[in-house]
């Protein structure tokens, strides 16, 4: 066992949350899960048991865990959102280390949500509803992505320089301009949102009946604008069509795909249907802004994957904040063709 994992071990027994026995009948394991941030799960007996997550102490490259901490905090007040982020058993006094409960549940897939598990779908329309229930003091900022285009970004010289010249080609569109100006001036922060909703930070966990799906990571949450949540998960669904398809996405085949998850969502945040319409229109709009992010995280990787992603992806894009009409109708979840979105 590596010193950080002894370390681990002994904070947790500090803090009470491994008693002795745990120590000295079979060691509990410390399993590797970091990706931005230093963070394991801690097994007891081969059960996972909590859930350790710490940010960087200087708080670089966006590593701070200040907006989950708040949430958390927000969750022991909260019971719908309790019913849908792991419960925190221990948050440092400066909120950059938390310790949660391990929760079962696997990550959701594109296919698990592409092939029309309808089950995982309502259960994660669910959980985003219950969560944009959630009305939390003023906190966090709205997406940089809305004012992507702008030229106050200069020439984007903390991006790599592929991503940088991506952004640039839309910015030369005016009609791109236009569709991102307005989705910022229409930004309405009116309850928590996630920030960050995709495949990886959503559990889908059939032990529950319902099942139900736990929603992690909540580093970009804020008071902010739900349709920007409910446009992330249709940019996964456009994302992952694009990927394994190699088609151009058609947006209203998109939403159809994401029927479950919308009449699940509609029914659990209890929204008016004019209420829902105008925030369906809007979660389109955002979808697009959500792709247009998704290839700048392919750009880091390398820029053949960014110039592989824009070609996936633009007609998405293009789609979604150019060519959607105003959805109408409800989200009936009637598993036929002729249902409307």
């Amino acid at each position: 066992m590596n010193p950080e994992s002894v370390k681990t071990l002994e904070f947790l027994h500090r803090r009470g949350l491994l008693s002795s026995t745990d120590l000295e009948f079979g060691l509990p394991t410390v399993d590797e899960t970091s990706i931005s941030h230093r963070s394991c799960i801690v097994s007891v007996q081969g059960r996972p048991r909590w859930f350790v997550k710490c940010g960087d102490p200087v708080r670089s490259h966006g590593r701070d865990l200040g907006m989950e901490s708040t949430v958390h905090r927000l969750a022991a007040r909260h019971p719908l959102l309790a019913e849908v982020v792991p419960r925190c058993r221990l948050i440092r006094a400066d909120g950059n280390l938390l310790v949660m409960e391990a929760v079962s549940g696997e990550r959701l897939t594109p296919p698990r949500f592409g092939n029309g598990h309808r089950d995982a779908l309502r259960a994660y329309g669910v959980a985003v509803g219950r969560v944009h229930r959630t009305i939390p003091p003023r906190f966090g900022a709205a997406p940089w992505m809305l004012s992507a285009l702008l030229p106050q970004w200069g020439a984007y010289e903390w991006l790599p320089p592929a991503c940088g010249a991506f952004l640039h080609r839309l910015a030369a569109v005016r009609e791109f301009r236009e569709a991102f100006d307005r989705l910022r001036l229409q930004w309405r922060p009116g309850c928590l949102v996630h920030g960050d909703l995709r495949w990886a930070n959503a559990l889908f966990d059939a032990a529950y009946s319902p099942p139900r799906v736990w929603l992690v990571d909540w580093e970009l949450a804020a008071a902010g604008d739900p349709a920007w949540d409910l446009g992330s998960v249709l940019a996964d669904v456009a994302a992952s069509n694009a990927i394994e398809n190699r088609d151009p996405a058609d947006w209203r085949r998109m939403l159809a795909l994401c029927r479950p998850f919308f009449a699940a969502y509609q029914s659990e945040a209890r929204l008016a249907p004019e209420v829902w319409r105008e925030r369906l229109e809007r979660s389109v709009r955002c979808a697009g802004v959500r792709l247009v992010q998704t290839v700048i995280e392919f750009g880091h990787d390398s820029p053949p994957a960014l110039l592989q992603a824009e070609r996936l992806f633009l007609p998405a894009i293009h789609a979604f904040l150019l060519e959607a009409e105003p959805p109408s109708g409800g989200a009936r979840d009637e598993g036929s063709p002729g249902a409307r979105v």
